[in-house]
């Protein structure tokens, strides 16, 4: 079987790993048109649910991500100079960079093939 995944962000990388983890004898290969030291968007927000749900489904992948996530508890409103603190929501994030070298490096591991520097112009091309 060959998938063909068009961007290697963070969805784009995760599913050619989770797919080659599932089909082992498929060709995966990710197309991504900027290099892969490039991203655009600063970090990623994950809720304490979300890691839940991302930990129950791939236990291997889960501490390589929370090693290098900035942790908060609460969130601030400021709405017309008024300011409403909400806690006990559960939240962290990752810079977007560092999260696309994870997942590249797991795409790779599981034998996805990563192509950088692409620009599909045509879906015939593939």
């Amino acid at each position: 079987m060959m998938i063909k995944i068009l961007g290697g962000g963070p969805a784009g990388l995760y599913a050619a790993y989770r797919i080659r983890r599932q089909l082992p004898d498929a060709d995966v290969t990710v197309y991504e048109q900027n290099d892969a030291h490039t991203t655009f968007g600063f970090g990623v927000v994950f809720s304490d649910q979300a890691l839940e749900f991302l930990g129950a489904g791939d236990s291997e992948t889960l501490p390589l991500i929370t090693a290098g996530l900035e942790r908060w508890s609460d969130i601030e409103l400021r709405l017309q100079g008024e300011r409403i603190r909400i806690d006990g929501v559960g939240f962290t994030a990752i810079a977007r960079l560092r999260l696309l070298e994870i997942l590249r490096q797991r795409a790779l591991s599981a034998g996805a093939k990563l192509i950088d520097s692409h620009v599909v112009r045509d879906l015939a091309e593939l």
